[in-house]
C-alpha cells in the first residue's frame, strides 16, 4: 500500500526552517554543528547524533514532504541536552578529517515512520543569540513501491569542505591545488556538513545560512521530493550507501523505477553495477527491467572506494576517488594531470548507462531545445506539451551537463544545443538529453541538467524562507524558470512516470 498520500494528510509545519543559521568565513556553523553516524536507518532503529555546541541545545526531528505546502512534519523533539564544544580532528592519512566525537543524542525512530528524508534541527537554548543547524539522514524501508528516490550523499560528502577546505577537491600537498581530481585525498561521513560550494548564491553565505548542515539536498533534491509527495506518488527513499548494498535483483523486485537526482557525481563500483544490472535485467527474474531517470547533470563521473571508519566500527564511512567512469582522455590529463596517479585500472564508461557522456567544458547554461518530438519514445515524452522540434524552454540546462550520446539501439536525443559559459561565449560541445529502451520494457532517461527538479512545483511554491531560495547567477543574469517552462517540465515528468509505470 502507498503510504505517501495518508502521510501528507498529517499536520505539517514550517518550524522545520532554521531561522537561527549562522556561518563563519569557513562556511561553518561553529556555534552548533553535528553529524549522524549513519546515512540511513530503518524505522525502529536508533539514530545517533554527535554534536559540538557551545551552549545547551534541543533537537527537533522532521520528515520532509508536502504537508499542504508546509514542507515537513515534526516527528519528535528532545529534552534540553548539555552542550559541549568539540575539537576539530587532526589531519590524517591522505588529508582525512574524521571526527570521533561521542554520541550526544539518540533518537528511536518510531516503528510507524514512513520512509523519507529527515532533518534533525539543532538549536541552542538559554542563550541570548541562539545558533541552529541541521543534520540529515534517510529513513528507508524494504517495501515494494513505484519509485526509489536516491539521494546523492556520496557527492555531498565529496564536496564537503569541513572544517576548512578539506573536500575531495582540496589538495594540501606539494604543489597544493584547488580543483584537485586525483586519488590522494580521503573524506569522511563522520563530520558536519559545511555550507556547500559557492554556487547558487553561496557567494552570499549569510543569505543561505539557514541550510547549514543539510549539504546540497535542499538546493538540488528537495524540489523533486516536495513535488512527488504533493501528487501522492508511491515513493520510498534510499541513500547512495543503500544502493551500494542493494543487488540488482533486489532493486527490480522492490521498485518500478529509480530516480537519481541532484549533484549525482560519485558512484562506487557496486553502486554502478547494481544499477546497470537492474536496467539490463541480467538474470532470469520475470520482472521488467528497472526504469531509471537521471534528473541530474554531470552524473556518474568519479569512481569511489567506500571503506569503514578508521576504528572499524562503522561500515562505508570513508570515501576515496579511485578513478573515472570512462576513459581518461588526453584533454582530461591536460586539465587534471593528477589523474595519472590512478592505479586501480580503467572503468566502464558511465555514459553507457546514462545515455550520454562527460564532455569538456562540462559547465554552462542553455535552453532546452526540443528534438524528436514525433519519434517512438519522444512522442510519448512530449505528449500534451504542445512542444515541437526546435521549440525551447529557456535556461533549463545548467550548470553541469552531459553530451556525446552513446550508440545504444533505440536511443533518442530529446534535446540538444550549445550552451553559454560564464563569460557569455558559446561552448563548442553540446549537451544532449536522451532516452533509450531497456531489454525488458524499461527505459532510461537522462535530463542532462542539475536544474530539472527546480522547474517543477508549478502549483505550490517551495516553502523556503523569504530571500533564502537557492538561485544561480550566470553571464545572462539570475536563472529563474518561467511559468510556461515549468508547466512543460511538469508535463514531461508526468509523461515519463507514466512510461515507467506502463
Amino acid at each position: 500500500m502507498n503510504p505517501i498520500p495518508g502521510e501528507n494528510q498529517r499536520p505539517g509545519t514550517r518550524s522545520w526552517i532554521n531561522t537561527n543559521g549562522r556561518v563563519d568565513s569557513r562556511r561553518r556553523s561553529t556555534g552548533i554543528e553535528g553529524y549522524c553516524t549513519r546515512t540511513s536507518y530503518l524505522a525502529g532503529e536508533t539514530v545517533e547524533i554527535c554534536v559540538s555546541s557551545a551552549a545547551p541545545f534541543v533537537v527537533e526531528f522532521y520528515r520532509l514532504g508536502f504537508y499542504g505546502g508546509d514542507g515537513a512534519r515534526l516527528i519528535h523533539q528532545t529534552a534540553v541536552n548539555p552542550g559541549t564544544k568539540r575539537n576539530d580532528p587532526p589531519i590524517g592519512d591522505r588529508q582525512l578529517r574524521e571526527c570521533d566525537w561521542p554520541v550526544s543524542v539518540q533518537f528511536n525512530i518510531p516503528s510507524d515512520c514512513v520512509s523519507g528524508v529527515y532533518l534533525g534541527k539543532l538549536t541552542q537554548v538559554n542563550v541570548p543569540s541562539p545558533t541552529g543547524s541541521y543534520v540529515i539522514f534517510v529513513v528507508r524501508d524494504d517495501r515494494s513501491c513505484d519509485f526509489l528516490f536516491k539521494c546523492s550523499d556520496t557527492t555531498w560528502s565529496a564536496y564537503n569542505a569541513w572544517p576548512d577546505d578539506f573536500s575531495l577537491y582540496d589538495f594540501h600537498g606539494t604543489p597544493a591545488k584547488v580543483g584537485y581530481w586525483g586519488p590522494g585525498v580521503r573524506v569522511s561521513f563522520d563530520r558536519p556538513y559545511a555550507l556547500a560550494q559557492p554556487w547558487y548564491g553561496l557567494d552570499q553565505p549569510e543569505r543561505l545560512a539557514w541550510m547549514i548542515g543539510a549539504s546540497q539536498f535542499l538546493t538540488f533534491e528537495y524540489p523533486l521530493l516536495f513535488w512527488m509527495e504533493s501528487r501522492g506518488f508511491d515513493v520510498s527513499y534510499m541513500s547512495c550507501v543503500d544502493l551500494h548494498d542493494s543487488p540488482a535483483g533486489t532493486l527490480r523486485q522492490r521498485a518500478r523505477a529509480l530516480l537519481a537526482t541532484g549533484h549525482d557525481e560519485y558512484y562506487s563500483i557496486p553502486m554502478h553495477d547494481n544499477l546497470s544490472n537492474a536496467v539490463q535485467a541480467t538474470d532470469d527474474m520475470p520482472q521488467n527491467g528497472l526504469n531509471v531517470a537521471f534528473l541530474c547533470g554531470g552524473s556518474m563521473t568519479g569512481v569511489l572506494d567506500l571503506t569503514p571508519s578508521t576504528d572499524g566500527n562503522r561500515q562505508n564511512r570513508i570515501i576515496r576517488r579511485i578513478g573515472r567512469w570512462g576513459p581518461i582522455d588526453p584533454w582530461l590529463m591536460t586539465v587534471q594531470p593528477e589523474q595519472a596517479d590512478f592505479t586501480d585500472g580503467a572503468f566502464v564508461d558511465g555514459g553507457d548507462l546514462i545515455g550520454a557522456r562527460l564532455v569538456e567544458p562540462a559547465v554552462g547554461v542553455g535552453d532546452w531545445r526540443c528534438a524528436n518530438t514525433e519519434s517512438p519514445l519522444g512522442s510519448r515524452f512530449y505528449n500534451g506539451t504542445g512542444l515541437r522540434d526546435n521549440d525551447r524552454i529557456r535556461s533549463l540546462i545548467g550548470h553541469e551537463f552531459t553530451g556525446n550520446p552513446v550508440g545504444r539501439a533505440g536511443l533518442e536525443i530529446l534535446a540538444e544545443e550549445n550552451l553559454v559559459d560564464q563569460g557569455g561565449q558559446f561552448i563548442l560541445n553540446k549537451y544532449t538529453a536522451t532516452i533509450y529502451p531497456g531489454p525488458k520494457g524499461n527505459v532510461v532517461f537522462n535530463a542532462s541538467t542539475l536544474w530539472w527538479p527546480q522547474w517543477l512545483n508549478v502549483a505550490t511554491p517551495l516553502p523556503f524562507p523569504a530571500g533564502g531560495a537557492p538561485q544561480f547567477t550566470w553571464s545572462n543574469g539570475v536563472i529563474t524558470p518561467d511559468q510556461s517552462g515549468m508547466q512543460a517540465v511538469e508535463r514531461m515528468t508526468l509523461n515519463l512516470f507514466e512510461m515507467f509505470l506502463a
